[in-house]
């Protein structure tokens, strides 16, 4: 036959009272709380640490903005020079110089305007 397990122990468990469920109810709120405390704390120091890197690397990076605005603006100038165009204005409009095949150079492209036609 089969002999039980004497290794085995059995624990007889009783329902919680309701001190142990008001105690558990008690010290699930507390814990609760402690934890959006540390999330809210962790939160704004990952948004104050997030503004110091990200206007750190605005300060580094101003040299290269910089540089690349004026590569930009030289070779806005060389491709007026290159198509007969009259040197264009920083930040102006296109066409804003009013003359036909004049244009500002957009994304490598460049806009071409075509003289108004009329119609009476």
């Amino acid at each position: 036959m089969n002999s039980p397990n004497p290794r085995l122990q059995y624990v007889q468990v009783r329902a919680p009272g309701p001190f142990t469920k008001a105690l558990a109810v008690i010290a699930g709120a507390g814990l609760l709380v402690v934890g959006l405390m540390f999330s809210i704390v962790f939160v704004g120091v990952a948004l104050v640490v997030g503004a110091i890197v990200g206007g750190w690397f605005w300060w580094k990076t101003r040299a290269l903005r910089r540089d690349l605005r004026a590569q930009m603006a030289r070779m806005q100038s060389e491709f007026d020079a290159a198509v007969g165009a009259p040197q264009s204005r920083p930040g102006a409009t296109p066409g804003a110089q009013g003359t036909r095949g004049a244009g500002t150079v957009i994304d490598g492209d460049f806009i071409r305007e075509r003289e108004p036609t009329t119609r009476d």
